[in-house]
């Protein structure tokens, strides 16, 4: 079974789920003030689904999207209107200017870690001023972290909060656990959980002073 058959397998497994904790945590910061938002690697699109059907603007982003482009023709034509689908890789994305919120629910990771900090830099450069950023990250003492960290981000505590050193962090919390995730046949397996949740709002003139996470 190829990469993208295995993507499919995952988004079918999980396309019942309920909105995700980053997507409802950044909603409740707005109340009414809807606007456009922008999903990060959107899966099979339950949180980009849970903004369309509360009035937002909604942009997909994936680079696998042919199941998502399948949640879309289900929708009317009102929603469709509202509703934007990209296939963008994390490390060649090109993102639209002053957006209103931005949610990364676990998907930031599968950056590779070369790009990570450029890639970090466009979600920054994207959200305009008091915008909401809501994210997890993967952390060093992750499962995955043993064999692929060469492929794909770890993050310590102190260089998660490094990113966010120029915004107003509202929620933050780290989570180590013991637990499952999908294996490629949709099946739960086990795995070892470190992972820092983030919501945050941005503030004005943000600088970065290089792209090494601190270190």
């Amino acid at each position: 079974m190829d990469d993208k058959e295995n993507w499919f397998t995952y988004f079918e497994a999980t396309k019942t789920k309920p909105p995700s904790e980053t997507a409802i945590n950044a909603m409740k910061q707005f109340d009414t003030n809807k606007g456009f938002v922008i999903d990060l690697g959107c899966g099979a699109g339950i949180d980009s689904l849970f903004f369309l059907k509360n009035g937002w603007n909604v942009m997909a982003i994936d680079s696998q999207t042919d199941f998502v482009q399948q949640l879309k023709e289900g929708l009317n034509k009102e929603e469709k209107n509202r509703f934007y689908i990209r296939n963008m890789q994390f490390e060649k994305m090109e993102l639209p200017e002053s957006v209103k919120c931005i949610i990364a629910n676990f998907s930031l990771p599968f950056c590779r870690p070369e790009c990570f900090m450029a890639m970090w830099e466009n979600i920054v450069d994207s959200l305009e001023d008091d915008g909401i950023f809501s994210g997890v990250f993967f952390g060093d003492k992750d499962k995955w972290a043993e064999g692929m960290s060469d492929e794909l981000t770890f993050l310590t505590k102190e260089q998660v909060l490094y990113l966010f050193q120029d915004f107003e962090i509202l929620l933050f919390s780290e989570e180590e656990f013991d637990g499952t995730c999908c294996g490629e046949d949709g099946r739960a397996i086990p795995k070892h959980w470190h992972i820092f949740k983030v919501v945050s709002k941005k503030s004005a003139n943000i600088k970065y002073s290089d792209r090494n996470l601190g270190n």
